[in-house]
């Protein structure tokens, strides 16, 4: 379905359905936050909506969540330049009004969170007990993580990090990506390394209230990319067994071009590492921490083959005609397939 607003240029960017089916994109519309809802059969539901935070030149929404009360939060970066902030916007449940702010919500709906450098938000969750979290970089010296909490009406949790905030320096810089939340409520962030040098993945976690779990690698986060070569992180997903995986690309010594990558992180009670184990059947050690042999699989390696991500039961085989890449069996585990290319 193309959606024409014949305004300018506009960019969607992130996509949530709500329980009763209604999606709803977000992203930017005519240079500020915007947003449109469709029905589940893709027709158009009211029209494209834009919010524009008074004073602000430029917004974008980069992240969308409902609370439990199907309030909306879209959470993202305003202004331009080297002066940007995070920004978040609440939108009242549907069945209220459709894509009407939520005046009680901070300043008018809004809420910018300055944190004394440029900084940029890149994910929102809504945790059990209402609070909303945001998670992005900020700049200082480097790009760092940056994390806010905050309260149902908007203010900022102070019981969280310093003031409501977090600005989390690594051994070098990052670009956040994405974050889950665990079910003891502790927060898993990663993304690629900023750094000089190839890019890594990266995965931090930090307690709830906002400080790096020491129980993660001793110091709260590692790297890992395969060996020789490089990886970056774009999406986590949160698995039913609590492990996290990292979807990106790679590239490795054997292969200039990149390739479908996959980690897995595996929490063990308290604890979280990387998955020593390679689904792949090839183990490569970490090159940039002393974490060593973190799961890897390069799917879709070089151009003869595409990947295709299924689940099948134990007891099934592989489809014919598809190379099978992951080995590891189970109830609910992930099943890698790559099927070679057609001729053209």
């Amino acid at each position: 379905m193309l959606i024409n607003v014949p305004s300018g240029d506009d960019m969607l960017t992130s996509l949530l359905v709500m329980p009763d089916g209604t999606i709803v994109a977000a992203g930017q519309v005519s240079g500020q936050i915007g947003t449109v809802a469709l029905r589940p059969a893709g027709t158009l539901l009211g029209s494209v909506k834009v919010y524009p935070p008074p004073g602000v030149s430029s917004s974008i929404a980069t992240s969308i969540a409902s609370d439990s009360s199907g309030r909306l939060f879209l959470a993202g970066t305003s202004g331009s330049g080297f002066s940007t902030n995070f920004i978040l916007a609440c939108l009242r449940p549907f069945n209220v009004a459709l894509n009407a702010l939520d005046t009680t919500f901070g300043s008018g709906g809004f809420v910018i969170t300055p944190f004394g450098a440029t900084s940029s938000a890149s994910r929102v969750l809504v945790q059990t007990d209402g609070k909303i979290l945001v998670a992005g970089n900020v700049a200082q010296g480097q790009a760092n993580i940056g994390l806010a909490r905050y309260n149902a009406d908007g203010s900022t949790d102070l019981a969280f990090g310093t003031q409501g905030l977090v600005v989390a320096a690594l051994s070098t810089g990052v670009t956040v990506a994405d974050m889950v939340l665990q079910s003891d409520g502790k927060i898993l962030v990663a993304g690629t390394t900023a750094g000089s040098g190839a890019p890594s993945g990266f995965a931090a976690r930090f307690t709830t209230n906002g400080i790096f779990d020491p129980q993660f690698n001793a110091v709260g986060y590692s790297f890992f990319a395969p060996h020789s070569g490089s990886q970056t992180v774009s999406q986590l997903l949160l698995l039913p067994t609590g492990n996290v995986l990292a979807g990106g690309s790679a590239v490795t010594g054997d292969d200039p071009d990149p390739d479908f990558a996959l980690s897995r992180i595996v929490t063990s009670g308290a604890s979280i590492t990387i998955d020593p184990a390679s689904d792949s059947g090839v183990n490569h050690t970490d090159g940039i921490t002393n974490v060593t042999n973190p799961i890897f699989d390069v799917l879709g390696r070089g151009t003869n083959y595409y990947p295709r991500l299924s689940r099948r039961k134990p007891d099934q085989r592989p489809l014919r005609n598809r190379r099978h890449l992951s080995h590891r069996p189970g109830p609910g585990n992930l099943h890698v397939y790559a099927r070679r290319r057609r001729r053209q």
